[in-house]
């Protein structure tokens, strides 16, 4: 800009270095933040906002499960065995191979007494 025309250059210098001691004196009364810190905000709300209220397709419908499998204790192997596997293969069919399964087992009897039964579990 100083090749152009160096006495508008220097007027919007001047301008600039007003604004610069105004704001220095006056001060600002808003902390705007980082930007960084405000991207994903941000983004989570442009994602939120595309969202209409047209029921989702039921291709895309992927339920998480909990499923409930009786295991049994075998002595032998010392380890819990599922009594019927084919359950698991039905539900990664369900799911497609995308989302969560949630797979679990109840152990009746006293927790102090079932410790170390328990413990095998892990």
């Amino acid at each position: 800009m100083l090749i152009s025309s160096w006495y508008i250059a220097l007027i919007t210098l001047a301008i600039g270095g007003i604004v610069y001691i105004y704001i220095w004196y006056a001060g600002a009364n808003k902390e705007w933040g980082e930007g960084l810190k405000g991207l994903p905000i941000s983004i989570a709300h442009v994602a939120l906002s595309s969202l209409d209220d047209r029921p989702m397709h039921t291709k895309n419908f992927r339920p998480q499960i909990l499923a409930f499998i009786k295991c049994i204790y075998n002595e032998n192997q010392h380890r819990w065995i599922i009594e019927h596997e084919k359950i698991l293969d039905l539900l990664s069919q369900l799911k497609a191979g995308k989302g969560l399964v949630i797979v679990a087992t109840v152990i009746q009897g006293l927790i102090c007494l079932e410790m170390i039964v328990s413990s095998n579990l892990i």
